[in-house]
């Protein structure tokens, strides 16, 4: 989606997943981030996951994998 209003608004905006769960990762995405544009003006970090189960079939730790995504 970013690509796309990327090329729609000719901005540079850049879309960059990263596991949430892993700061190294989070470090990594940003120096690309910083790498690619010089500098970042602006981050929306919007995360989220679900497993494929119903909640009766979650484990605690799929619980826990869940909450901690936005933690």
């Amino acid at each position: 989606m970013a690509d796309e209003l990327a090329r729609a608004t000719g901005s540079r905006v850049a879309g960059l997943g990263v596991d949430l769960r892993d700061p190294g990762a989070i470090e990594a995405m940003a120096h690309e981030a910083e790498a690619r544009h010089g500098h970042v003006d602006v981050v929306c970090a919007n995360a989220g996951i679900f497993p494929e189960k119903s909640l009766r079939e979650m484990t605690a730790a799929d619980v826990d994998d869940v909450l901690a995504v936005g933690a």
